[in-house]
């Protein structure tokens, strides 16, 4: 398996906007200092078009490192969270901007997030879902059970 350098360059990859570039600013830099990543067949998240990548949720530093990894590849992810985090004042602003979208997890509007992620794929963006829904449970930081129907059929990266 082929280690590969970041894939983000000074215009390559998906442009980001105004929220993303504060971010990148405020928080990029600063997650990238708290540990040496390196990556794995970062080549397989493609450079254009649409995507979703799923990924476990075993801690709540995730999905920084997710979305670190996603702009690395070149992309922007729309991230699938839970719409607690977006009630948070500035937080919930930022994440809207970003073009993350909100969960009502545990109850029938949950399906509700299907529409903006589907119109987030025929835009050819990135989306990324943790199929636990949450910070895993198992004290090793063993993954919990995959929750059915994240992408049935598509093509797995490890």
């Amino acid at each position: 398996m082929a280690r590969l350098a970041k894939l983000r360059r000074v215009g390559r990859g998906e442009p980001l906007g105004a929220a993303w570039r504060v971010v990148w600013l405020v928080l990029y830099w600063p997650v990238s200092l708290f540990a040496k990543v390196s990556y794995r067949n970062l080549d397989l998240v493609p450079q254009t078009g649409p995507a979703i990548l799923v990924a476990n949720h075993i801690s709540h530093v995730d999905p920084f490192y997710v979305a670190k990894m996603v702009l690395d590849a070149g992309r922007v992810p729309r991230i699938l969270a839970k719409e607690s985090i977006f009630a948070v004042p500035l937080v919930g602003t930022a994440m809207r901007a970003m073009g993350h979208i909100p969960v009502r997890r545990n109850t029938v509007d949950a399906a509700l997030a299907l529409a903006p992620a589907v119109q987030a794929l025929k835009d050819g963006k990135i989306i990324v879902l943790h199929p636990e829904g949450t910070v895993t449970r198992d004290p090793d930081g063993w993954p919990m059970s995959g929750r059915t129907g994240a992408a049935p059929g598509v093509r797995m990266c490890r």
